[in-house]
């Protein structure tokens, strides 16, 4: 993000940035990324264990074409825990992870106990951000449910379109969260 910091505009090309690293930095990014994935197998192991049985009532449902609709009052436990922890592993403990395994070559069980602190820290700031991004993203879901893009494979294109760019303006701007949140004693190699 030298670019942004530059007072340039980031380019596409950043995002194949992590694709040309050293052969160290890469594996510390590899270790973080398997390190995740086994965080959200056991998550999701344990959600199972202990509500399997609701969640498969909602699999079994979506399977057999029963429409899905966003009713809270019929939301399961189980898919509130599940999706609660997952949302959990996610943020708070890789928000920042990445980028302090790639900038400061953190390792990667540090890089996420470092991340979740700070998330906590900042918990009132991430909240704002989580719910003006959730306000974006929101609204754009319910227009495509009101004029019925399911059905109609032009607007459903048209609107997966839309998701990949407000997706990618998300993900770009976690850099200024990390920049905001985390104190730099030296410069970014």
């Amino acid at each position: 993000m030298a670019q942004s910091d530059a007072g340039q505009t980031p380019r596409p090309s950043v995002l194949w940035a992590a694709f040309r690293l050293k052969p160290n930095k890469s594996r510390l990014l590899l270790k973080l990324g398997a390190t995740y994935l086994l965080g959200v197998l056991l998550v999701s192991v344990l959600t199972w264990m202990t509500f399997g049985d609701e969640l498969i009532q909602i699999a079994k449902a979506s399977k057999e074409g029963a429409e899905l609709t966003l009713d809270f009052s019929k939301l399961s436990t189980g898919l509130v825990v599940y999706l609660g922890s997952l949302a959990i592993a996610l943020m708070a403990f890789t928000w920042h992870a990445p980028a302090l395994v790639f900038w400061y070559r953190t390792p990667p069980l540090k890089a996420l106990l470092f991340s979740a602190m700070t998330c906590m820290h900042n918990f009132g700031a991430m909240l704002a951000y989580f719910g003006l991004w959730a306000a974006v993203f929101l609204p754009l879901n319910l227009i495509v449910q009101s004029i019925g893009a399911p059905g109609n494979p032009l607007v459903a294109g048209l609107f997966f379109t839309i998701e990949l760019m407000v997706g990618a303006a998300f993900v770009l701007s976690a850099y200024f969260t990390f920049k905001g949140s985390i104190v730099q004693t030296e410069s970014m190699a």
